[in-house]
């Protein structure tokens, strides 16, 4: 026989409104444990608590605190015998929204409409009922229906769709797809009012081609691309007549390098100049043409805040420097190291010019008093070989051109009708304005040969012959390119030629804005039957704005009410506002990849994890289409520029009768 059993644990009912069950304390209800000799436990007893008056909703309080122990469990067998078996904790039925023994509410993110105790009955919401960028909020009392309440994950959305602004923008319109269209209506529809509005202030200004090349001498083009020997009554006789040579200044001009002359004085002029004065005077003007320590530190500070505005402090300075220089010949210096006996012509001795983008300055050297009488075509044929320095640097913003002002046009008329000399220097100006200076070897051979096509078959016909070739390099390796005008056979013969292909000829060191670079670029026009698609493209990418940065729009808005020639440059200016706001993209990227990286360790501490969806992952999407937009916009606005300089494009003519019948 086996010895007694346990007694059973009993039953416990309990009717509360609450129960405080404080540590060390214990409620149980165990089994006895077995007799000797094979006794068997007592079963676990019952413990049933009947609450009463259970509040529910934003009335719910806690009615159960337990830190002690409530024991059920059976007793234990003795030799053998068997355990007792658990008793029950039970608890009343508790209301919708609560669950267990002690109608707790049920855990976040799930809910409960009807009335029991089981776990079960919490049923887990659904997520399919709450936007992406959601998450489930606790509700006092537990949730009783199937919507549960929610919130964005973040302050930047806006309920109940948990939208950011701007798609909350789109949606009011019925989505990407309805959005995208209404706004492509509106850009086109303010692009015809700009248009019509530009025409009607401005007038059409845009012309047709003519027949004669008398006529057409490309006075509707660019600046870059015309003589201003063009400007009716420009003519002065006197002054091509008495001068002797034109000096350039070396150097680019730039804070670090400013512009300064030679101190030895030209073959040209070393009859005309006192050496020793004249060294004095290379002293005194190169002082002149230095800027100030403080120029160049706003500009080092303009070009890291703001690059447009560095690029218009420069020009700004610029343009004070060559007026400084102009007054400084004119009116301040005696001219002493001139050689004239007539003191008027002292003060005619030398006049300071520069081309109109002031990249290259220069001083012309011109006959006065009796040095007038000397035979005037041994005067002129000594001016030849002369060379002639483009302007530009081969950037974006300053391409190279040309510049073939009344004296230089007046010279060479001499030799080559200016119609003529007119059409060489347009047709020039279009095929250097592609010239960079990260290619600059490749881009030239274009240019080579087409002066070897186009230029000089027509030009030995008048006995002038030009060559490519670079000229007055500095320490720092900065070079002028430019041209050498030759006349009459025996000067084609023993001419010096250029070397425009050799190593010292190298691309130039690349700098830090190198990528943006690549989206400014001087391209050549599309066509004149596709210039409505150019500039209604130019239009519609205008009123794109980049993120945050305004400055384009009313940059773009002044290139497009303004008139002549001024266009062109305003839109470049608009280009270069335009790529800088690139600049926001890539702070756009950054600020993605450290809010990825925080919000990742952040979400791996959170308990309900199981519940979040990081929709967020393609915060990528909008930065990426921007970039990809404003690329795009910079190859629109490129080949606007491009239509807008260049009007005649027989200028790209590849049959050179063709070019010069035009």
């Amino acid at each position: 026989m086996g010895g007694l059993g346990g007694g059973s644990g009993g039953t416990i009912l309990l009717f509360l409104q609450s129960l405080a069950l404080e540590k060390n304390s214990s409620l149980s209800v165990s089994g006895g444990n077995g007799g000797p000799v094979g006794g068997g436990g007592g079963g676990g007893g019952r413990v049933h608590f009947d609450w009463s008056n259970v509040a529910t909703g934003d009335e719910y309080v806690q009615i159960a605190t337990v830190n002690g122990t409530i024991m059920s469990s059976g007793g234990t067998g003795n030799g053998g015998g068997h355990y007792g078996q658990e008793g029950t904790i039970t608890g009343k039925k508790c209301p919708k929204g609560l669950y267990g023994t002690f109608c707790e509410e049920c855990p976040v993110g799930t809910y409960k409409d009807v009335v029991g105790s089981d776990g079960s009955l919490c049923i887990p919401c659904s997520l399919d009922s709450i936007p992406t960028r959601a998450d489930f909020i606790y509700v006092r009392g537990g949730v009783t229906q199937p919507s549960c309440p929610y919130r964005c994950l973040s302050e930047k959305y806006k309920m109940p769709k948990c939208y950011t602004p701007l798609e909350d923008l789109v949606y009011t319109f019925g989505g990407p797809c309805p959005f995208a269209l209404l706004v492509s209506f509106i850009l086109v529809l303010l692009a015809l009012l700009l248009s019509a509005l530009r025409i009607k202030m401005l007038g059409n200004d845009i012309t047709y081609q003519a027949s004669s090349p008398i006529q057409h001498d490309g006075s509707n083009s660019f600046p870059y691309l015309l003589s201003l020997a063009e400007v009716p009554g420009a003519s002065r006789a006197e002054e091509t007549q008495s001068h002797v040579h034109r000096m350039y200044f070396m150097g680019p001009n730039t804070f670090r390098e400013p512009w300064h002359l030679p101190y030895s004085p030209p073959d040209a002029i070393i009859g005309l100049v006192y050496e020793d004065a004249f060294n004095r005077f290379i002293d005194d003007i190169n002082s002149v043409a230095a800027y100030e320590w403080w120029e160049g530190s706003v500009h080092s500070i303009l070009l890291v805040l703001a690059y447009p505005c560095a690029w218009s402090w420069k020009q700004w300075r610029e343009e004070r420097k060559i007026q400084r220089l102009q007054e400084y010949v004119k009116s301040e210096y005696d001219h002493s190291c001139l050689r004239h006996a007539d003191h008027e012509a002292l003060y005619k001795g030398m006049k300071v010019g520069s081309t109109p983008d002031l990249m290259v300055a220069y001083i012309d050297f011109f006959l006065g008093g009796d040095e007038k009488r000397l035979d005037v075509a041994s005067t002129i044929l000594k001016r030849f070989p002369m060379c002639i320095i483009f302007g530009g640097d081969g950037s974006f913003m300053s391409p190279y051109y040309l510049h073939s002002d009344v004296l230089l046009t007046n010279l060479v008329d001499q030799y080559v009708s200016t119609t003529v000399w007119n059409r060489l220097v347009a047709g020039l100006n279009a095929q250097l304005r592609t010239v960079t200076q990260r290619r600059i070897r490749s881009a030239l051979s274009p240019v080579i040969t087409w002066i070897n096509s186009h230029a000089n078959p027509q030009l030995d016909n008048h006995g002038v012959r030009i060559e490519l070739g670079w000229f007055q390099a500095t320490a720092s390796g900065y070079y002028q390119l430019g041209i050498l005008v030759m006349v009459n056979e025996s000067f084609f013969n023993n001419a010096h030629q250029p070397e425009y292909l050799e190593t010292s000829f190298n691309d130039r060191t690349r700098d830090y804005l190198f990528p943006f670079s690549l989206l400014l670029r001087n391209t050549k026009p599309i066509g004149f039957k596709y210039y409505w698609i150019s500039l209604g493209a130019f239009l519609a990418f205008l009123l794109i704005l980049p993120l945050s940065l305004i400055s384009p729009f009313p940059a773009g808005l002044n290139a497009l009410f303004s008139r002549g020639p001024r266009r062109s440059s305003l839109a470049r200016i608009y280009a270069l506002w335009n790529v800088t706001s690139i600049s926001n993209i890539i702070v756009a990227f950054i600020c993605g990849i450290c809010y990825v990286g925080f919000s990742s360790s952040e979400m791996t501490s959170r308990a309900n994890t199981w519940n979040i969806r990081r929709e967020d992952n393609d915060w990528w999407v909008l930065p990426t289409t921007l970039l990809l937009v404003k690329s795009l916009q910079a190859g629109f606005v490129n080949c606007h520029i491009a239509n807008l300089e260049i009007q005649d494009f027989s200028l790209y003519s590849q049959d050179p009768e063709n070019f010069w019948e035009c």
